[in-house]
């Protein structure tokens, strides 16, 4: 079995010699994370990277009894013999039903094998075209269907507002329900990004923090919101968040704020839920979906 020869530049970028003489330059993990938050300016798609990673790893030890990074040594090598050989793109469908059994849905599923991906290609020497992913990496899907976000009614939010006694988190809802932004959006929202010298005040959504991060968004907020919002604010830095859940960990924050939304739900007793998984059919997202109805 020919073995690549390492070299390392800067004690950063390991390279190895291929069969062929060509240089393979790998990055380290910490890079690749720095690659991932330079690219998008945000702590959730470094976060999610992140994650993708740890389970990717748990996959390794799991299944295999191995490190992530010597399983990938040992897959690049495969594929130096044998170009033709399959075995990163099984690796990745295995991958992928692991994390179907471990009840990820879809979307984060389809997040991790991507992340997964550009971590074996960037650190891992391991080049997958879109075609072999199409072939042989299978993505899961509910066979029930993803629900619908259940939009709330007037009455309902009301009530959520009506009791929700910390001031600071109904302020959050109804910046929510007055944007339409994403709960990980507006658990990023910072006091320097509302305006209320402007009438109607404003608020500034970065494009670092806006899904896609392609453009910045200015929302409108409504005279009731900016009412319970001033006197928060008011007490808060330029670089505080409007969520008080938020430390600088928005995957964190996102879990306290369901659980609190839940806890208002339940007693108030809007409870019913869906038949295939559970959960229930009003949720915080329920809250964006209020602001297109």
């Amino acid at each position: 079995m020919f073995l690549p020869v390492l070299l390392t530049l800067n004690n950063t970028i390991p390279q190895y010699f291929t069969m062929n003489g060509k240089i393979i330059n790998l990055f380290s993990r910490q890079d690749f994370f720095d690659k991932v938050f330079r690219k998008s300016g945000s702590y959730n798609s470094l976060n999610g990277a992140k994650s993708a990673i740890s389970n990717l790893d748990t996959f390794c030890n799991v299944t295999y009894q191995k490190n992530t990074d010597n399983l990938l040594t040992e897959i690049r090598e495969t594929i130096q013999e044998n170009p033709n050989d399959v075995t990163p793109m099984i690796f990745l469908d295995k991958f992928a039903s692991y994390l179907q059994n471990r009840k990820k849905s879809t979307s984060s599923i389809k997040s991790y094998i991507n992340f997964s991906k550009k971590y074996m290609r960037q650190c891992g020497g391991i080049r997958i075209s879109s075609d072999d992913m199409q072939d042989y990496v299978t993505i899961p899907i509910d066979q029930e269907g993803e629900e619908d976000l259940e939009p709330l009614i007037h009455d309902e939010l009301r009530q959520i507002l009506d009791n929700t006694p910390n001031q600071r988190r109904k302020a959050f809802y109804m910046v929510l329900k007055d944007t339409g932004c994403r709960i990980s959006e507006g658990l990023q929202l910072k006091k320097k990004y509302f305006d209320l010298s402007r009438n109607p005040t404003t608020v500034y959504l970065p494009k670092g923090i806006t899904k896609g991060k392609k453009r910045k968004r200015i929302q409108r907020l409504t005279s009731e919101t900016v009412k319970t919002l001033k006197p928060i604010l008011d007490k808060l830095k330029e670089d505080d968040f409007l969520s008080q859940s938020n430390y600088g960990n928005v995957k964190h924050a996102y879990k306290t704020e369901r659980d609190a939304f839940v806890r208002v739900i339940e007693k108030i007793g809007l409870i019913e839920k869906y038949e295939h998984n559970r959960r229930y059919k009003k949720n915080i997202h329920s809250i964006r979906s209020f602001c297109y109805t």
